[in-house]
Order: structure tokens, then sequence, then C-alpha cells
């Protein structure tokens, strides 16, 4: 448990200092530009030699088709042949790519496993740059890591897709709906449920439209409920019908199904959300509060298996939502002293320290390093 914790801590009082000291050197012109892209590898780079030194009993998905298809890629010498065999085995197009490019210099999956987990915290660093004006780059990465690290460790091809959907949240302000669309595109070519998204720009879209009026927000409020409690007749109609893949029949039918156990860190967010001040409120927020009571409502109301697989395509971005609610906007103030940054640390790392370490989701925790 620890290892993860050192990690953290390491990289984020680096961020810390790059966001503090060096980038705005950067933006003033008095660093070379190269200096931002190494800072952002050193950043980067500790949690994912930690992701790559992992044992392959850590994160279900190495044991499902994460060596697997590793191994499939090493031996394939035409690239063409093992896209023919991701399609006809629902793997998605650019996770085969990686792997095949990575099986080039190499025979052994931990560099693989070492080289995605890189790729994804790059993404996440890039698209909290991106959005520097809205949120601290320090606190997204902070979220991020006690939020979705262990949880992409249990996730390849997800976990790959929510980092590219993070990425395109600016597109989703500046209301960019063809290259939000790609970005989608690119996240469904690694797991074709990343086509989910869409519904959020919908939301960010409706929300943003004029005024934020109590209508409005009723609309979306009663839309999401009945979208929710749908949910469970939709995904059996477009299996069916067959846009949705026979390989997800046992998410939906298994018997072993059970309600997500997260809804409680969501009612909390939005308790915060209810109780700050209305007139600080803009259409971010009002975004980031409907994502919070969907995950909620997910959580409490739909019943099937690898839920919070579901509830990863909204709450993904609450890695800027948190941030954004808890710096910009929420008021919690004792004796003229600001202790908002203090409750969203303290939230987050009791996240962590619940989900992954005590009630042990996501067969992450404890760390054990390679032994092959």
């Amino acid at each position: 448990m620890y290892i993860y914790l050192c990690v953290f801590a390491i990289s984020i009082l680096l961020c810390y200092f790059c966001e503090k000291i060096a980038f705005p050197a950067i933006e003033q012109k008095t660093l070379s530009k190269l200096w931002f892209v190494i800072l952002l590898i050193l950043i980067a780079l500790l949690p994912s030699i930690l992701g790559g030194v992992r044992d392959y009993s850590i994160g279900t998905d190495i044991r499902v088709y994460g060596n697997t298809w590793f191994y499939l890629a090493r031996s394939s010498s035409n690239l063409f042949s093992l896209l023919g065999t991701a399609s006809a085995s629902s793997i998605g197009a650019l996770y085969a790519i990686f792997n095949f490019v990575v099986s080039r210099f190499t025979n052994n999956p931990h560099w693989f496993y070492f080289w995605y987990c890189f790729v994804e915290n790059i993404i996440v660093l890039i698209a909290l740059r991106e959005n520097r004006k809205l949120i601290s780059i320090t606190s997204g990465w902070a979220t991020y890591l006690l939020l979705f690290y262990n949880l992409n460790f249990n996730m390849l091809r997800q976990g790959m897709a929510l980092v590219i959907l993070l990425l395109g949240f600016k597109y989703i302000r500046e209301e960019k709906f063809l290259k939000f669309s790609i970005v989608v595109l690119i996240a469904y070519l690694f797991h074709n449920t990343a086509i989910i998204a869409l519904i959020v720009y919908i939301i960010y879209l409706v929300i943003a439209y004029k005024n934020n009026n109590w209508l409005k927000l009723s609309v979306i409020y009663v839309g999401s409920v009945i979208f929710i409690l749908s949910f469970e007749q939709i995904s059996q109609f477009l299996l069916n019908a067959g846009i949705l893949n026979t390989r997800y029949a046992m998410y939906i039918n298994s018997e072993n199904s059970t309600v997500g156990k997260s809804y409680i860190f969501y009612l909390f967010l939005l308790l915060i959300c209810t109780l700050s001040i209305k007139k600080a409120k803009d259409a971010t927020f009002y975004f980031f509060e409907v994502l919070t009571f969907i995950c909620i409502l997910f959580s409490i109301l739909v019943r099937i298996p690898y839920l919070f697989r579901v509830i990863d395509y909204f709450s993904i971005y609450l890695c800027l939502g948190i941030p954004y609610i808890f710096e910009k906007k929420s008021r919690i103030v004792l004796n003229g002293i600001n202790f908002r940054p203090l409750i969203m640390y303290v939230l987050l790392i009791s996240y962590w320290l619940i989900i992954y370490a005590l009630l042990g989701y996501h067969a992450t925790v404890p760390f054990v390093f390679m032994t092959e």
C-alpha cells in the first residue's frame, strides 16, 4: 500500500513545483519549451514505472487478455492479420496496434505495461494542462492518481479510452462537436463502449445553452432518471439488435448483479455542490453537478456486474470537476482560513484508502513486484 502513496506523493509534489515555478517560466519564454516535455515525462515517469514492474496478479485484465494479446502480437508478423483477429475478438484496433508496436522491440509484457501506463499518464497531464485556466494541474493530477490510477490497472482497454475522453473535455467546453467526435472515435478504437461519451457532450450543450434556468436543469435531471432506469432495457435491446457485441451479454444477464458501492462518495460531492453559493455557479459547475448526480443514480438504481465501467464514462470528468468545485466555487472557511483544498485531499485520500486499500476493489492492493 505504501509504495502507491509514496509514488503519488513524489509525483504530485513534482507536479506542484512545475506548475508554480517551471511552467510559468516556460510561458514567459525564460525556459525552452523542451523543458515542458521533459517535466511532463518526469511527472509521469514514476507512476509509469510502477505500472510496468507490477506482478501479473495486479489487475484482473492482465490475466484475462493482457498477456495473451501481447504474446499474440509478438508472434504476429503481419499487423493486418492481427487487426483481423482483434476485430473478430472485439478487441479495439488501436489496442492491438499498441501491442504490435511495443512487441517489435521486446518480448517482455512488463515493458508493454510500462509504456501503456506512461502514455495514459501523459495524456492525463496534457488534458489537465489544456484546462489549466479552469483548475490547478496539481489538484487534477492528484485526483486522477487517487481515483483512477489503480482502477486503470484493472481496465487496460477502457482505461486508455477514459483518459482519451478526458483529453476531449476542452472540445466539450468549446462546443466543438466535430473535434470531440474525433476524440470519441479514437477512444472507441480502444474500447467500443466509449460511444457513451456522446451523452456527456449533449448534457453540456443543453446546460450551456443560454441561461441555466430551473426548467432546463429539471429536464436534464428527469431525463437522466429515465435514461438510467431504462439502461438495462436499452442495453438488452442493443444486444438483441446486434449493435452491442454478444461478449457484453454476461454483464447484462448475469445473476450476480449488484448495485454500485461508491454512491456515498458521490453523495458527498453532490452535497458540496448543493451547499455552494448559488451566484458562484456557472454552466461548468452545473455540468459537473449533473455528472455527479448521474453517478449516484447509476450506483443506486442499476444492477449489473462491472457497473463502475459504465459510471466511469461520466466520473472521469470529475478529475477536472472535483478541483473545480473545491478550488473555485465551494465556500468552506473557518476563522478566515480556507479549508477547501484540505477537505478535497482528505476526501480523495479517504476514497483511495477505503476503496482500494481496505475493500481491495480492483485487485491492486497490496502491490506485488514482478516475479517473472
